[in-house]
C-alpha cells in the first residue's frame, strides 16, 4: 500500500514521477526536535513533510546558532544536498512535530539524475528556499524584534497551515531576544 502525502512538492508532481518517490519512501513520525540532517554531514535520508515544521540553523564558532529558513508540507528537506558534494554549514531539525515520508538521500538523488520533472522541481523549491534565507538575513539586520517575530511566525504559519503554533516560551524568547545593531557600513570607493 502506498503511503499518502499533502506534501506540495510531491502533489506538483505528474502521478508517475510523485508515485515513483513514494514507493521509495517510507511514512515517518517527527517528533519534536528530531535531527533531520547535521551541518558539515551527507544525511541518509531526505524528509517530505506532511505536517511539522523543520528547523534550518546555521551554528557559529562561538556555539550559538542562526536560524536561516524553514521547511514545512511545502519542500524537500535535505535539497540542498542533491546539487552538489559540498558540505552545508546548516542543521536541520523538527521545530514543531508532524508526519512525513522519509526516502533515502541515494533514492532521491538517482530521481533528480533521472526525471527532468524532479529535478526542475528540486531546482525551482531551492530557488525560492535561497530567496527566503536572503529575505531572514535582511529581515534580522534591519527589523526590531516585533517584526522579525511577526515575520516568524507568519512563516511558520505559512508552512504548516496550522491555527496553532505551538512553540516553546523558550523557543520564542530565544527568536525575539534583542540583538545589538552592529553600526552602518561606510565604504569608500576610489577610482
Amino acid at each position: 500500500m502506498t503511503p499518502e502525502t499533502s506534501n506540495l512538492f510531491l502533489s506538483y508532481l505528474s502521478p508517475g514521477s510523485r508515485q515513483s518517490l513514494m514507493d521509495a519512501s517510507k511514512p515517518v513520525d517527527l517528533p519534536h526536535k528530531t535531527k533531520l540532517y547535521n551541518a558539515d554531514t551527507t544525511p541518509q535520508y531526505a524528509y517530505f513533510l506532511n505536517s511539522g515544521l523543520a528547523s534550518v540553523v546555521t551554528p557559529m564558532a562561538n556555539g550559538e546558532c542562526a536560524e536561516v529558513g524553514f521547511i514545512g508540507y511545502e519542500g524537500v528537506v535535505g535539497s540542498l544536498h542533491l546539487l552538489g558534494n559540498t558540505q552545508m554549514p546548516t542543521r536541520c531539525m523538527v521545530q514543531l512535530a508532524g508526519r512525513g515520508l522519509r526516502i533515502a538521500l541515494a533514492d532521491l538523488q538517482q530521481a533528480f539524475c533521472d526525471s527532468e520533472e524532479v529535478r526542475s522541481g528540486i531546482l525551482q523549491f531551492v530557488q525560492c528556499h535561497a530567496a527566503m534565507t536572503a529575505q531572514i538575513a535582511g529581515c534580522n539586520r534591519l527589523h526590531e524584534t516585533e517584526q522579525r517575530l511577526a515575520r516568524w511566525l507568519l512563516m511558520g504559519w505559512d508552512r504548516t497551515q496550522e491555527t496553532d503554533l505551538n512553540f516553546t516560551q523558550e523557543y520564542l524568547a530565544e527568536l525575539s531576544a534583542p540583538r545589538s545593531r552592529p553600526s552602518p557600513v561606510i565604504c569608500n570607493v576610489r577610482d
